[in-house]
């Protein structure tokens, strides 16, 4: 049996601190996004192991997750980064328009 996992709420925070990674055993370059509901996810850049709500996340059973993990993580940032340059809030996430909530306006775009 396969369980999804559908999150349709959006990021509110981004941030890439310098924490403490348990598996490391010492202080490493995260990517730290919290969401609403769910809070704070991280994911360390130099291990790929990854934290939600303070428990690890589960590692995947196949070869090359680390570097997957680790790709996936600067390639968000490098995302938010270009997009909040280009003057776009990706943490906004969706607009309130005459009582409903519709994507964003980039979210749309081709």
């Amino acid at each position: 049996m396969t369980l999804i996992h559908v999150s349709w709420t959006n990021y509110t925070q981004t941030k890439l601190p310098v924490l403490f990674c348990p598996t490391c055993k010492c202080k490493r370059r995260m990517l730290a996004r919290f969401q609403d509901w769910y809070g704070w996810s991280s994911t360390c850049l130099s291990c790929g192991d990854g934290w939600e709500g303070g428990e690890m996340r589960e590692r995947p059973a196949r070869p090359r997750w680390r570097q997957e993990s680790i790709a996936h993580a600067k390639a968000a940032w490098l995302t938010y980064k270009t997009e909040k340059a280009r003057g776009r809030d990706l943490n906004a996430g969706c607009y309130k328009l005459g009582g409903t909530v519709a994507p964003a306006p980039w979210i749309l775009e081709a």
